[in-house]
């Protein structure tokens, strides 16, 4: 097995750590909107997982990475909802989630597209940002007696933003990439690329997780 193997199933490699991490610390691990923790890193397993099985029986599986983030943003919704939240911020986030839905139904012939449609992860991204706002700036207003570096919550959401903000460059010129490639080569080239950039810094994501999970297996709940 060489580097080139591992790096190719790193993303499925740092989601299983991650969900044998949370099933054997369960019991001491106590903060909000755990069981929708686990079903996100459950969805991005399953779905990772199966797309790589389509990939080695040689069948399409784009539409697999498509619906990825549309099936991320449910749990993580619900995770967000879990923590304080103002009203105003409950609303917001409810409305970005509609939004996210209605993107898919006015677009549902683009899931079976080839290749993989980035504005998808994009506003994946956006998702992400204005839910990780909202608990920012209510930890602020707040400011609860246990330090936000002692929760694992807060590592969780450091863990989406990084995968995020650093993915975002790469979605954002994934297609122009794609459709200015001059030869079949260069196209395999391109998206040999994008799964390995893409693939270690999901692993590292879910590795930024995995130590805080390691190190805070208890705390005291905010609810």
């Amino acid at each position: 097995m060489n580097f080139s193997y591992i790096l190719n199933y790193s993303d499925c490699i740092g989601l299983f750590l991650v969900l044998i991490m949370l099933t054997y610390f369960n019991k001491y691990l106590n903060f909000p909107g755990k069981k929708w923790v686990f079903v996100y890193f459950g969805i991005f397993f399953i779905g990772f997982s199966s797309a790589n099985i389509l990939e080695y029986l040689r069948v399409p599986n784009c539409w697999i990475y498509d619906l990825i983030p549309l099936l991320l943003s449910v749990p993580l919704y619900y995770f967000f909802r879990s923590l304080p939240h103002s009203i105003l911020f409950i609303r917001i986030n409810l409305s970005s989630l509609i939004v996210f839905l209605i993107l898919y139904l006015v677009s549902w012939e683009k899931v079976f597209d080839i290749p993989l449609n980035s504005e998808y992860y994009l506003y994946f991204v956006f998702f992400i940002f204005i839910q990780s706002a909202g608990y920012l700036l209510e930890e602020l207003k707040t400011m609860t007696g246990i330090p936000i570096f002692a929760r694992t919550e807060f590592w969780f959401i450091i863990s989406l933003l990084f995968y995020s903000s650093v993915c975002a460059l790469l979605w954002a010129n994934f297609i122009y990439l794609f459709s200015n490639t001059i030869s079949i080569k260069h196209e395999y080239e391109i998206a040999y690329l994008w799964l390995i950039y893409h693939n270690t810094i999901l692993f590292i994501s879910c590795m930024i997780f995995l130590i805080a999970i390691s190190f805070r297996r208890t705390q005291p709940s905010l609810r």
